[in-house]
């Protein structure tokens, strides 16, 4: 599957287009209907909450690129740029010991499943928020005695990490 793959600035911009759409819709109808009763547009005459509604969700949207930028994770990169943001990480303990620690610190995320694969440990865990949720991945592999590679997935969609 070839698909266009986007800049960083033409990825946010395509996201923050699709985030203000459906009140962009909203906007158009109201100023469609509001001359069809008066025969005139004008700014004044548009309702003030869309507005506030469309400054809100831009704000939201620009701290999650800060909080995303702050992770270390790059959305000029096309797999960041389906749904799905993916991070690796290697860390200086052992295996054992980062698991034992997603155990006792797992008070966000639920845990489905745990299995083992032949790249390591997979452990599926998913965030649930008021209206939806999040998958979270996690693939956990020892490149040496006191060394593993931790590799992150997390988003909306199924996500199959490796």
């Amino acid at each position: 599957m070839n698909r266009f793959i986007m800049s960083k600035s033409t990825f946010i911009l395509k996201e923050t287009c699709w985030i203000l759409s459906i009140l962009l819709v909203v906007l158009l109808l109201t100023g469609l209907i509001h001359y069809s009763f008066h025969g005139h547009i004008s700014i004044v005459d548009m309702p003030w909450f869309i507005s506030i509604f469309a400054a809100i969700d831009l704000i939201v949207f620009y701290n999650h690129l800060k909080r995303i930028k702050k992770l270390g994770i790059d959305l000029g990169l096309p797999e960041n740029q389906q749904g799905i943001l993916y991070k690796t990480i290697v860390l200086q303990m052992p295996k054992a010991k980062v698991l034992d620690m997603l155990n006792q610190n797992v008070w966000k995320y639920k845990t489905e499943s745990k299995e083992e694969t032949e790249q390591g440990t997979l452990l599926r865990m998913k965030h649930y928020r008021l209206f939806a949720y999040e998958r979270l991945e996690i693939l956990l592999s020892e490149t040496g005695p006191e060394t593993c590679k931790v590799q992150l997935a997390a988003g909306v969609k199924k996500i199959i990490v490796g």
